[in-house]
């Protein structure tokens, strides 16, 4: 956590608020779970949370998913989100583009249940 905070920017990548779907989108090599990222990226000062979302094999934007995300997000309290969706052909086939308007409703949720702040990249 020193390391990290001696950064000029502290970014932590979440995409998922619980372990169900990060085992699916991130597929850690490491045995992870949200309540320990959500422990570790609240000791960061000045965090930004990047998070990308995606339909498909993988859908973290239904809503009991978004309110456990939007929640974890609530926990560590970052100075603001970065909502973004795929850019490139994924790893994994069956992977889809989330839409611009899902992502500035996820945005305006996030802001509306908790104040902090998102900026949507697309």
């Amino acid at each position: 956590i020193k390391a990290i905070s001696d950064l000029d920017l502290r970014m932590v990548k979440l995409d998922a608020g619980n372990d169900k779907i990060l085992k699916k989108i991130n597929a850690p090599l490491v045995k992870d779970s949200i309540e320990k990222l959500i422990s570790n990226a609240r000791r960061v000062k000045n965090v930004i949370i990047q998070s990308c979302f995606t339909h498909g094999v993988v859908d973290n934007t239904k809503q009991e998913d978004l309110d456990e995300w939007i929640e974890a997000v609530g926990m560590i309290k970052p100075d603001i989100v970065h909502l973004y969706t795929l850019d490139r052909v994924p790893a994994v086939s069956g992977l889809v583009k989330t839409d611009e308007d899902t992502l500035y409703t996820i945005a305006a949720k996030l802001e509306k249940r908790t104040r902090i702040k998102s900026k949507v990249f697309y």
